[in-house]
């Protein structure tokens, strides 16, 4: 074999072992990349977590009336010490203060969307919820938001969705510590202490009528219905 010959067949060599590390590599890579903005790839998506949403629903819906219970309506006038006169215990009380994201289980959806989407993410923002207080919380959000054009809004209640997504996977998995599963201060108190405030109407309807007490118990059937 010639010299220049030699030289066309390692060249040839070259651009094949190119081409086949960009085939297996680089292109599975891109084209996964050019599916996900397919219109078919989006609706899949969006009627995946469409099920996962309504799969969820019971779960959400008791943490929501079980969450009511420990949260007045009009916990927004009053104060930490207000909620200790009204019989929540101390740290029941610091934590429904404090924690204003729970607040918004007694927030109508329709003023939700039109609060500031600084509020949400600062004011109310889920950081350190436990998984009932993220149910009930993400139960209460609206699906849609008004004056969202830059979708930040939607983002928020995206993060909130994917935060329980990953808490409720690692609830199956029983790989939630004590805390994410239910916080120590409402934990360490016996049911009745945090059902003090009777869900809206609505929610009695879907629960039987009654009042907190039975959402508490609700909520721990629903969940073990749900898990068996």
């Amino acid at each position: 074999m010639s010299r220049v010959a030699h030289e066309l067949q390692s060249r040839c060599a070259r651009v094949c072992a190119r081409f086949l590390y960009y085939f297996t590599t680089a292109a599975p890579s891109f084209v996964g990349q050019v599916m996900k903005l397919t219109p078919e790839f989006k609706a899949e998506q969006k009627e995946a977590a469409a099920r996962w949403e309504a799969e969820q629903a019971p779960k959400n819906e008791a943490a929501l009336r079980f969450i009511r219970g420990m949260v007045p309506p009009d916990v927004a006038k009053g104060s930490m010490a207000i909620l200790e006169a009204r019989g929540l215990p101390k740290a029941v009380a610091r934590r429904v203060w404090e924690k204003k994201a729970l607040w918004l289980v007694r927030i109508p959806p329709g003023v939700i969307a039109k609060t500031h989407v600084a509020d949400l993410r600062s004011k109310y923002s889920p950081q350190g919820l436990d998984i009932v207080e993220l149910r009930a919380v993400f139960a209460a959000a609206p699906v849609e938001f008004e004056n969202d054009a830059d979708g930040g809004k939607a983002a928020w209640r995206e993060a909130l969705k994917n935060k329980l997504a990953e808490m409720s996977k690692n609830e199956a998995d029983k790989r939630l510590s004590r805390a994410e599963l239910q916080n120590p201060a409402v934990a360490a108190v016996p049911a009745a202490a945090v059902a003090l405030f009777t869900p809206e109407a609505e929610v009695r309807r879907v629960a039987g009528g009654h009042d907190g007490c039975q959402a508490v118990r609700f909520y721990w059937r629903m969940c073990a219905a749900v898990q068996s």
